[in-house]
């Protein structure tokens, strides 16, 4: 680092005028207080809930109310905007009436840190309500960091710049900006922060808080009428023990851990202070001096106890300040503080306890865990019933459950033969309970089945629908039943059923289907019949016993269309279905399948013109088009690799120089592989035209022309004649329902 580097000459530090005497011995007070080593519990803080105001108002129409719950006592104060009067109706309530408008309050109490609350608008008339208590404290190091505010700097200093930071009217300090900012951590009050770069200066004088974040962006200003000059730097060395500590010089947090060496600092008088976690802080003051090397050793002073925990029954989680630190048997080491304890193991009640750690001390306790349950036997007569508890499956009794969770349990058993009995009991810490069912045949169990399956039992007597089959232990009062069974297209079956105490009757009735007859004629006659997809024979013919309901029916003949006609079948009715079959849908059919055979010699048109298709012909096409255009490139690309290669021979023969020819036969070598690359990238996409050709010319020679689709007729159902009997035949009698051909 040069001496002749201009740097603005103010460095004197700022104090306002308005700083009263008291003022800054309290400040004074405040820094001893934090850089010294003091105990955990000489200076905790304090917390703050808000709490519902509802409700909550004054008359004043230019004041406004705090309310304020604690149990931290007494309370003091303040704020800029001005406090009316402070009025304490009762024991730990506080009334404090405020001008309207925006106030930062403050609140404190002997023995802790200066509470701030937020920044808010107080509005005329209106009101708020918080609630104040101690704020847990958990050891003197993160009292420490805790205290200070966080002062971050953003700066991207110009190229090759040396950046110095000075904090109130101590050394200027060099720092690394290199990643666009750098943290301060100064002491809470009023600083001037200063940044020298480049012969320029950035000042600001900031009221930094209690563990508030701030944030400046940095914007150098120009260069004063006298520049400074930087001295010849120094060094400092700084180790601890135990290591591992992080070092702040002169507020500023610096980057690594003890041992720490800086350089480059310039020649003054530095603050070092020492943190290290379960230790207290440290301060020392060290000089530093042009040219020389300064050590300052730091003795840390423990702050932490050991602490063994073990809980009977053992493996109970272990929360200490809410976080948890393991299972018991547990040892650790506890900065000094004050620790809320709790100890949470299934089916016991969780175990709480407050521990105060002291510097140097041991605390050792196993922890006795109050059950969360109780003992159930469950027995019934007779034995062997099945038993759910909440639903869920215990096993038969009679049975002992020794660990049931306390509270309120819903048992139930059940057992074949008998009706199912649930009762609650009440379990409570560590007693037995007995629930005994007395059970009774008191109801009988059906159990029914029909064939075919799924139709519905009714009770006559009552109209009670039982289910669908088959039904399995159905439970039904004793008595005489008459039983329904009712299943679509069908006849419907009765059954009677006696039904006795603990008694399962057991019923299976067989259901006789409802059938229909359909006489099938053609002109011509000898075509294929096929009922729902199955064949039936040739016309003329009479399908007999075809179930009633919903058929399909289809005539294929070779020559003519296909007829497909949907009949519905009804019970002891005769369908009478004559056609005559046309060839026009074939021929044209034929016509148009053999255009496409024709046509497939250009590819994908033969799909084009057949119904259906068109969508494969445009792939065929389109794929014949694309290999095409990739043969064409791959030639364009074999001709121009190919004049390359004879441009690269000749220069090479036309050359004597080694280098030359070294070049223009890499040239050529290079060529002869482009040649190469397009030459099987042609016959690649050659091979795939082919390939594409044939699989179109295929496709047209066995689709093409689309589908025969069969002709449907409309149904047209007349209504059946009264006169028929229920049990008509297709022998000689007049039809009910008729189907004509157009």
């Amino acid at each position: 680092m040069t001496t002749d580097t201009p740097w603005p000459s103010s460095l004197a530090v700022r104090i306002p005028r308005c700083l009263t005497p008291a003022a800054a011995a309290l400040l004074l007070a405040t820094l001893c207080l934090l850089a010294g080593s003091v105990r955990a519990d000489e200076l905790r803080e304090l917390e703050f809930e808000e709490l519902d105001a509802s409700g909550i108002m004054t008359d004043d129409p230019e004041a406004a109310v705090l309310v304020v719950e604690t149990t931290v006592m007494p309370l003091s104060f303040f704020s800029r905007g001005g406090i009316r009067r402070v009025r304490e109706p009762e024991t730990g309530i506080y009334h404090v009436i405020v001008d309207a408008g925006v106030h930062h309050l403050e609140i404190s109490a002997d023995g802790y840190l200066r509470l701030r609350m937020p920044r808010r608008n107080y509005e005329p008339r209106s009101g708020r309500k918080i609630r104040v208590r101690a704020k847990p404290h958990f050891g003197a190091a993160a009292a420490f960091d805790a205290a200070r505010p966080e002062l971050r700097l953003d700066f991207t200093p110009p190229s090759g710049a040396e950046v110095y930071v000075q904090l109130d009217d101590n050394p200027p300090q060099k720092l690394d900006f290199s990643r666009g900012y750098i943290t301060l951590r100064p002491v809470p009050g009023t600083h001037t922060v200063r940044v020298y770069a480049g012969g320029r200066v950035w000042e600001q004088t900031l009221e930094l808080e209690v563990g508030e974040q701030y944030r400046e962006a940095i914007a150098l200003a120009g260069g004063t009428a006298s520049d400074f000059a930087a001295a010849h730097p120094g060094n400092l060395f700084i180790e601890s023990t135990p290591p591992g500590a992080t070092v702040y010089l002169n507020q500023v947090e610096q980057q690594g851990v003890t041992p720490l060496s800086l350089t480059d600092l310039q020649p003054g008088s530095y603050q070092v202070e020492v943190v290290l976690a379960q230790h207290l802080p440290a301060a020392q003051q060290g000089e530093v001096r042009e040219l020389d090397y300064t050590t300052i050793r730091v003795e840390l002073t423990p702050n932490y106890g050991r602490v063994e925990v073990g809980s009977q029954p053992g493996g109970a989680l272990v929360y200490l300040n809410d976080e948890q630190r393991g299972t018991t048997p547990l040892s650790t080491r506890l900065e000094a503080g004050i620790y809320p304890l709790r100890l949470v193991q299934e089916m016991y009640h969780d175990a709480h306890d407050t521990l105060r750690i002291e510097p140097g001390t041991q605390f050792s306790h196993i922890y006795e865990l109050q059950p969360r349950f109780g003992t159930v036997d469950v027995t019934s007569e007779p034995a062997g019933a099945r038993v759910r508890v909440d639903e869920a499956s215990w096993g038969v009794t009679p049975l002992r459950r020794e660990q049931v969770l306390s509270g309120r349990h819903v048992i139930q058993v059940e057992l074949q033969g008998y009706p199912p009995q649930q009762r609650e009991v009440q379990v409570r810490d560590a007693q037995t309970h007995t629930a005994h069912f007395d059970l009774s045949r008191s109801v009988g169990y059906l159990t029914a089945t029909s064939e075919p399956p799924g139709a519905t039992v009714v009770v006559r007597e009552s109209g009670r629908e039982l289910g669908r089959t088959p039904l399995t232990r159905v439970p039904l009062q004793p008595g005489s039943y008459t039983l329904l069974f009712r299943l679509p297209d069908h006849d419907e079956a009765v059954h009677l059923v006696p039904v006795a105490p603990g008694d399962t009757p057991r019923v299976q009735v067989p259901l006789t289907r409802h059938v229909g007859h359909v006489r099938v004629e053609s002109t011509p006659s000898g075509a294929r019949i096929l009922l729902d997809g199955e064949p039936r024979g040739h016309t003329p013919q009479v399908l007999r016993d075809v179930p009633t309901g919903r058929h399909l029916l289809r005539l294929e003949r070779e020559g003519f269309d296909p007829d497909t006609q949907p009949v519905h079948v009804q019970h002891g009715v005769v369908l009478d279905y004559r056609v005559t079959l046309g060839s026009a849908g074939t021929e044209a059919w034929r016509a148009r399948r053999a255009r496409a055979r024709k046509l497939a010699v250009v590819p994908g048109l033969g799909q084009l013109v057949s119904p259906g298709q068109r969508w494969r012909g445009l792939l065929y096409a389109g794929g014949i088009g694309a290999a095409g255009y990739l043969a064409h490139d791959a030639h364009t690309r074999y001709d121009r690799a190919q004049t390359e290669y004879d441009a690269a021979l000749q220069a090479y023969r036309a050359t004597y120089f080694q280098a030359a020819m070294d070049q223009q036969h890499g040239a050529a070598l290079r060529a002869r592989d482009d040649m190469g690359s397009a030459r099987r990238h042609f016959t690649m996409t050659l091979a795939a035209a082919v390939a594409v050709y044939g699989v179109q010319w295929l496709d047209a020679l066995l689709f093409g022309g689309g589908r025969l689709e069969a002709f449907t007729r409309p149904t047209a159902l007349a209504a059946p004649d009264p006169a028929l009997p229920a049990t008509t035949t297709a022998a000689g009698l007049e039809l009910a329902w008729r189907f004509r051909s157009p």
